[in-house]
């Protein structure tokens, strides 16, 4: 299995800021991330192990 390029700790300090209320176009502009990558870290939390 590929070793994702983002650390646990990040994926969790992005799904933190996105249950605070921040939307999820703020998220990516201030992580410098597309949205569809934090649409995979949400489901990431749907589906673990993915």
């Amino acid at each position: 299995m590929r070793q994702s390029k983002f650390t646990e700790e990040k994926i969790i300090a992005v799904l933190a800021e996105q249950e605070r209320g921040m939307g999820s176009a703020e998220v990516s502009r201030r992580r410098k991330q597309p949205v569809r990558t934090l649409a995979l870290f949400n489901g990431s939390l749907i589906h673990p192990g993915k």
